[in-house]
């Protein structure tokens, strides 16, 4: 039994560790990525200068003499390797070889009409590729960065090129180079990362060893045995050893990001080296360089890493100078010495490049430039915060493991006992990873259908791109309905496979869709699994469950839940920032498989019907009963005015608006996933703390009005605020508003509630909840398309806050009524 017991903690071990590192590789992969294209795309802004310069003197595209020798030219400026005067900034960067690069010039009908290859002149640039091209001509003329993007097997670096006489984009700069040879760069980084995950786990094997040996004695006892102390053992060694790979793996993401950042600087500072050295070797005197400040200028607001560049004569005098803020020619600005004397006495020389400027051998100057350190250390402070995140993540993942491992170690024991023990908490896990692969897309469902846009029934594009969110819940409204029929008379584990299995290829489906019809529909088949599931994991907790544990049961099963929702959603979202959307939907049907294995291994004593039916015994439903239940003011107000506008609100807002927002603004898909941590954090710390005053308060009409102030707040901040952190402060109030919702329970204690039956009105409810979902998307659609975005949030939280004032107008006197159908017993 103890050796059962090490090994599989020893297999938690690995599992924890390597979701942790499958989420920190993808993290590292595409900083790679992105710093090898920004360091590439620094040499091929210099041809997209020069190109730029030519076309302002008159030159033609098309009949561009001297085209050839500037491709090669910048081609070999690709793989060679550059120092630097001072040894603390030198240099040796990895390069691509030549062999594998390529050069070239498409016109803007997308053929390549020059380039370093000749089997690549006279082709045509794959469609994604132009479309990108496009997309940067249009929208990024200004962005410091190249875009890149990786088409089948090849890397494209993208620069537009503009004829500023003609005002219009003419070509586009193409640097290529096979994904085989960024994969080899990057082996060295996945070797060093399977080093640091062995020693780790060694050292974690060992150590597991030795404290389970001495908390586990050598003969358990069924009833004694130290389950809290193996417990707290094996949270502190994986926990322990997240922390310490999660920091190391830090540690390289800044050596490395530094060093690529150095090699940028270097390479950018050392073309302008080149250009002014050879006016030099023309005649011309470093002190009279015309407009070289200006050109200094252009060089610093193409490079964010550079906080100034200097060049000096070779008495060290400064001559010109350019910062983020102005240039500086000092020879016709006197007095501005002192400036240059401060900047440079403040310079760590850690990040101080120095080049010698010669002509015939000789040194005529310098050239001086200073990398950002804030620059540098934003991005770090970016790069720790995903760590940060995929450290939360993969905790919460390892904990759920944790469960598992102990649903595990108590069939164990019960196989001792000669008995199968099933409890209730059992379900945890399978709800945890039915919320995990369910809402991977969360974060960016909307923006995946943007990209798959296409004009149905005449619907504006922002209404459309909402359409997948409202199917969705439209069909989990259906099968929610379907399923409480099926596990009354078959079982909960029916409609729950069969959901599992629904979403399953629901998700595939998306993955696979390639219009806007089939990527709704995919979305509906996730929906209708989505509901059966849902409602036969809470039928497995009433199943297993009395009255003196029931209301733990179901706390157990939310707290999976929220788990695996915080879990999906920012997981899905630092992998739609890695490996794009699409495959995103791959991995949570993985996760939707991994759950049915769950529940095939742990819970198949739990596959079995009911052992009797029990029949409603109730007549049927009337129309003048319905009638009389809806037309009651505090039930008409309550769904009117408070059930449907918060559905609206949070579905709108959080499954609808904020992504796109967040996008429309510039914000990374990783920090769009830890926006929706907020609302999971909040539904799993704060609801709790709410439910214990909600119970014991007579007055619950409060906590509903509360809810409804909470959530319009939320929306008319915007008034004040703007961006991420007005969008982080609505997101957190609807998470309090959320948490503090307490509709249902208001209305069980009314009267006309009584009357008409609690299943029935709790049924009247959740269609009401669920309609007011599916037209959220359309409702946040339609504000998009007709207003501005913050001006329609802010009509939107008026009108919320105005619904709220109504249902407490109209809801006026219940508290007398409700206290007289409760003496009358």
């Amino acid at each position: 039994m103890k050796l059962k017991l090490i090994i599989s903690a020893l297999v938690l071990l690995v599992f924890a560790l390597g979701f942790n590192a499958l989420l920190s590789l993808s993290s590292l992969k595409k900083l790679y990525i992105e710093s090898v294209a920004s360091k590439y795309g620094v040499i091929g802004k210099d041809l997209q200068r020069n190109i730029q310069t030519a076309l302002r003197f008159g030159k033609n595209i098309r009949k561009f003499i001297g085209m050839d020798k500037l491709l090669q030219e910048t081609k070999s400026n690709l793989v060679r390797k550059i120092n630097t005067e001072n040894t603390s900034a030198r240099i040796m960067a990895d390069s691509i070889s030549e062999a594998e690069i390529a050069v070239s010039v498409s016109l803007s009908d997308g053929i390549i009409f020059y380039s370093t290859e000749e089997k690549l002149k006279r082709t045509r640039l794959p469609s994604q590729v132009q479309m990108k091209l496009e997309d940067a001509a249009n929208e990024k003329k200004n962005s410091p960065e190249p875009c890149y993007v990786r088409c089948k097997d090849t890397y494209f670096i993208i620069l537009p090129v503009y004829d500023w006489l003609e005002k219009k984009q003419v070509a586009g700069i193409i640097i290529t180079f096979d994904e085989k040879q960024m994969k080899d760069l990057f082996r060295s980084v996945i070797i060093n990362n399977v080093k640091v995950i062995a020693i780790i786990l060694l050292s974690g094997f060992v150590l597991l060893i030795i404290l389970l040996n001495i908390v586990i004695p050598d003969r358990p006892d069924v009833q004694k045995f130290p389950k809290l102390k193996i417990y707290l053992v094996i949270f502190f060694v994986i926990g322990f050893s997240q922390i310490i790979f999660t920091g190391l793996n830090t540690n390289e993401f800044k050596n490395h990001y530094l060093k690529i950042s150095t090699e940028k600087a270097v390479a950018m500072v050392t073309l302008l080296k080149e250009d002014i050295e050879y006016l030099l070797n023309k005649g011309i005197r470093i002190s009279k360089l015309v407009k070289a400040d200006v050109l200094m200028g252009e060089i610093i607001s193409a490079a964010p890493e550079l906080e100034h560049i200097t060049i000096t004569d070779n008495e060290g005098h400064p001559l010109y100078m350019a910062t983020k803020k102005s240039v500086r020619d000092f020879q016709k600005s006197a007095g501005d010495g002192i400036l240059y004397t401060d900047i440079i006495r403040k310079t760590d020389p850690e990040y101080h490049l120095i080049f010698r400027l010669q002509k015939d051998g000789r040194t005529e100057g310098y050239i001086s430039a200073n990398i950002s350190k804030k620059v540098l250390f934003a991005k770090l402070k970016k790069t720790a915060l995903d760590s940060a995140t995929v450290l939360i993540i993969s905790t919460l993942f390892f904990v759920e493991l944790l469960i598992i491992f102990f649903q595990f170690l108590q069939r164990e024991f019960a196989g001792i006992k000669g008995r199968m023990m099933l409890r209730y908490g059992v379900i945890r896990p399978a709800a945890f990873l039915l919320f995990f692969g369910m809402d991977v897309s969360t974060s960016f469902l909307p923006l995946h259908m943007e990209k798959l846009y296409e004009p149905i029934f005449g619907l504006s594009k922002d209404i459309v791109m909402g359409l997948p969110i409202s199917v969705e819940i439209f069909f989990s409204g259906v099968s929610v309905i379907i399923a409480g029929s099926w596990t009354d008379r078959r079982g909960w584990h029916e409609p729950f496979l069969s959901g599992l299995l629904l979403v399953s290829g629901g998700y595939v489906w998306s993955w696979l869709a390639t219009d806007a019809t089939e990527f709704i529909l995919s979305r509906g088949i996730a929906g209708l699994g989505y509901g059966f599931s849902l409602v036969a994991c809470q039928n497995f907790v009433v199943s297993y469950t009395d009255e003196k544990n029931r209301s733990r049961g179901f706390a157990q099963m939310f707290a999976g839940a929220f788990a695996g929702s915080i879990c999906g959603c920012s997981a899905g979202a630092i992998l739609a920032e890695r490996i794009g959307y699409s495959f995103v939907f791959a991995f949570g049907s993985v996760i939707i498989l991994i759950a049915m294995g769950y529940t095939i291994i742990f819970m198949r004593k739990a596959f079995r019907k009911p052992y009797r039916i029990v029949e409603d015994l109730a007549p049927p439903l009337k129309i003048r009963q319905l009638f009389h239940f809806l037309s009651d003011r505090r039930i008409f107000s309550l769904i009117v005015f408070s059930s449907i506008p918060a559905s609206i609100a949070m579905v709108g807002f959080i499954n609808y608006f904020y992504p796109i927002y967040l996008n429309r603004i510039g914000t990374s898909q990783s920090d769009i996933g830890r926006i929706y941590m907020i609302y999971g954090l909040c539904l799993i710390y704060v609801g709790p703390f709410f439910s214990k005053y909600v119970d014991a308060s007579e007055n619950k009409k409060v906590y509903i009005v509360l809810t409804g102030i909470l959530g319009s707040l939320g929306f008319i901040n915007f008034y004040f605020f703007g961006g991420l952190p007005a969008t982080a402060l609505t997101v957190f109030l609807l998470g309090l508003s959320g948490s503090a919702n307490v509709s249902r329970v208001y209305a069980l204690k009314l009267g006309v509630t009584r009357e008409l039956g609690t299943g029935r009105a709790i049924g009247i409810f959740t269609i009401a909840e669920k309609t007011g979902q599916v037209i959220a998307p359309m409702v946040f659609g339609w504000l998009i398309a007709e207003t501005e975005f913050h001006k329609g949030l802010i009509r939107f939280g008026v009108a919320y806050l105005f619904a709220t004032m109504l249902f407490m107008f109209l809801s006026r006197g219940d508290r007398k009524i409700c206290k007289n159908y409760k003496e009358a017993g």
